[in-house]
């Protein structure tokens, strides 16, 4: 069974509310944010892929299941820039990106480390990513 993204951030904010009871600690509340800016370029040539629709799956620290946030457009310079908002306190720490350019699938994988906060300045995290 695949959880849906609803499913994960439900789980993990009763997990977060458990802990607390548990602690005597009050839980963090609001929105988690991060930013992740990626630079994509072709592997074989290096030039910038730009205006590309690139799916993107990610996993959260701690979890097995992957997530798709779907299918996001590059800029024409190549770079695509993804804001990550949740409800509970998380670090993301694997990324996915697959494509398809001139007919042939293409993927990348990457681990990073974003942590999401719940205060300014939010984490961004700066990749390059040769698809």
């Amino acid at each position: 069974m695949k959880l849906s993204f609803t499913h994960i951030s439900a789980l993990l904010l009763i997990y977060t509310l458990l802990i607390a009871c548990e602690d005597d600690v009050t839980p963090p509340f609001g929105t988690f944010e991060g930013e992740l800016i990626a630079e994509f370029t072709e592997a074989e040539n290096g030039e910038a892929v730009g205006d590309t629709d690139i799916f993107v799956e990610y996993l959260y620290q701690g979890f097995e299941d992957t997530l798709s946030i779907g299918t996001h457009t590059t800029e024409a310079d190549g770079t695509l820039r993804l804001e990550f908002i949740e409800l509970m306190e998380a670090t993301i720490n694997w990324i996915r990106f697959s494509t398809t350019i001139n007919d042939e699938e293409r993927i990348a994988e990457k681990e990073i480390l974003l942590e999401l906060r719940t205060e300014e300045p939010f984490e961004v995290v700066e990749i390059e990513i040769e698809i």
